[in-house]
């Protein structure tokens, strides 16, 4: 007979957004910055200092998805943006842009919001 096993809580991967601003950390050692809060740097392991990134930043990736998940419908976009840092690059994030939109390598977008915990992004100057 099996028995039931309580699986442990797990953290939600998805970058977090604070008044249109990504909540992460940057390495006070090695500067890699981080979209999530985290107790040592992932690249070198020293100490981090929370910092804000965005609300803009640079399109390096986009693919038009056209598969279903979740509550997601073909066809949509998806984007992975380097985020703008305080004096330097920040951390580069997935993030879905609204319908209609084209986002090539290069564009500048902008963070809209992140409903339901998923990042959104929107053409800089297009109002967010």
């Amino acid at each position: 007979m099996a028995s039931s096993v309580p699986m442990p809580e797990v953290a939600d991967p998805r970058p977090r957004c604070d008044g249109g601003l990504v909540v992460g950390v940057r390495c006070s050692e090695c500067a890699t910055p981080s979209a999530w809060v985290v107790g040592r740097c992932p690249r070198c392991l020293g100490q981090v200092v929370p910092e804000s990134f965005g609300p803009i930043g640079t399109v390096w990736s986009s693919a038009n998805v056209h598969v279903a998940v979740g509550e997601y419908t073909p066809t949509y976009t998806l984007a992975y943006v380097d985020l703008d840092g305080a004096d330097s690059i920040g951390p580069r994030v997935l993030a879905h842009l609204r319908p209609g939109g084209e986002v090539p390598p290069g564009t500048r977008v902008e963070i809209e919001g992140d409903d339901g915990g998923d990042l959104w992004v929107v053409p800089a100057g297009t109002g967010a």
